[in-house]
């Protein structure tokens, strides 16, 4: 392997050039007890957990040891997939990991990929980069357009906060030398190819759990990131989009060339502006005035908001509303200014009027329960919660699940 990788060069060739480094044969945990050492970053990357011998890098015990040669406020990366893989798994990781470590945030690497940072006896705190600072470095990063903060922070899809209620009803263990999960269940997800990968909704989907139910961000003035085919930050990249062509001239005029990026992105998000110039029936503006509203709530900043929404109320979609229909405006400002109380108030309003089997009905519940336990409004997110079961239970989102399973930990009796 170490003579395998030199095919890689230049893109590694400080590793095997710079004088500070020094690759080492050996097992990890042997060379930690050998050395008996301290360090300031340490970055896992083993191979899936379903080859022989991985599971035990996945475990309590190593976490443990991770843990005790770091130095105070040192980081601990590590990769996992999602493919080839399922939730339960992903959440006996998580509470081995969670053992050792007070906290930890889960960033989207790749779709299918995730990356897991702890930071040594405190919170993992958000990405902090100086581009100007390390002109290696910032080239790298280009190269994978990571140009902005935003690159990063738009990746982040969880940490320990927001995953704890559902971890401790999650039916498997912490994946132990002793009690190894991973061992007799990856291959058995490799082989029927399953997949965890709805935990990238926490992310992606259009409600913000992570902002109200995470740890707190610091919010950009407007959403400015890079684009790659393969990047999970496409909802971003539309939002954009939207944004620009909103405030660049009135729909239906000469539009400027498109962004450079994805160009499926640009044209999903073209078609949704161009759907509400041209839809005739209340059923088609019904849903393309979902569709803005939601996207833009969930992916533009509150400041660039303020602009966007008189924008988006001059379009043909939006004109003519009748009292309800305002009132879905009024969820999605709600939302896209993170005021949990009011976007509740405005969910449970609509729940009142919409059809049980509306695929809308499943995004109101999820907002109404996100904005009463945002607002810390426990019972009433009880009370919409045993009355919405088959939204909540029966649902295969795992956004719902979560918001369901920080109801039940308030209250056990609901689980």
């Amino acid at each position: 392997m170490v003579e395998g990788a030199r095919r890689f060069f230049p893109r590694n060739v400080r590793a095997y050039n710079d004088r500070r480094s020094h690759i080492i044969i050996d097992d990890a945990k042997t060379v930690f007890s050998t050395y008996n050492r301290l360090y300031d970053i340490i970055v896992s990357e083993p191979s899936n957990p379903w080859v022989s011998g991985t599971a035990a890098l996945f475990s309590v015990e190593f976490y443990r040891i991770a843990q005790r040669h770091l130095a105070p406020g040192g980081v601990f990366v590590q990769w996992l997939q999602l493919y080839e893989f399922d939730v339960d798994l992903v959440a006996s990781v998580l509470k081995a990991l969670g053992d050792s470590f007070d906290d930890y945030a889960i960033y989207s690497g790749a779709p299918g990929d995730i990356l897991i940072v702890s930071v040594n006896g405190r919170s993992v705190p958000g990405p902090q980069i100086d581009f100007g600072i390390n002109p290696q470095l910032s080239a790298a990063l280009r190269r994978v357009n990571i140009r902005t903060v935003q690159d990063v922070v738009g990746r982040k899809l969880a940490d320990k906060h927001l995953l704890q209620p559902w971890l401790a009803a999650a039916p498997l263990p912490a994946n132990s030398d002793y009690w190894p999960v991973l061992d007799y269940r990856a291959n058995r997800a490799r082989f029927l190819n399953t997949s965890a990968r709805s935990i990238e909704e926490l992310g992606f989907e259009p409600l913000p759990i992570l902002d109200l139910l995470g740890a707190a961000a610091h919010p950009a003035l407007t959403t400015d990131v890079s684009f790659v085919p393969t990047s999970p930050l496409a909802p971003h990249f539309a939002a954009m989009r939207i944004r620009d062509r909103l405030l660049a001239k009135e729909i239906g005029a000469a539009q400027p060339a498109p962004l450079q990026g994805d160009r499926r992105s640009v044209l999903e998000a073209d078609a949704l502006l161009d759907q509400c110039r041209m839809s005739s029936t209340r059923a088609q503006l019904a849903s393309a005035r979902f569709q803005l509203g939601s996207h833009l709530a969930r992916f533009l900043t509150a400041p660039e908001l303020e602009i966007v929404w008189p924008r988006l109320e001059s379009l043909p979609c939006f004109g003519g509303l009748t009292e309800v229909e305002r009132s879905w405006l009024r969820l999605f400002k709600a939302i896209g200014q993170r005021r949990p109380g009011e976007m509740a108030d405005a969910a449970e309003l609509l729940l009142a009027v919409e059809s049980p089997s509306s695929e809308r009905r499943a995004y109101l519940v999820g907002a109404a329960l996100l904005g009463h336990l945002g607002a810390g409004h426990r019972e009433a997110a009880r009370t919409l919660w045993r009355k919405e079961p088959l939204q909540v239970v029966g649902s295969k989102s795992f956004a719902i699940a979560v918001l369901a399973a920080h109801v039940a930990q308030q209250f056990p009796a609901l689980r």
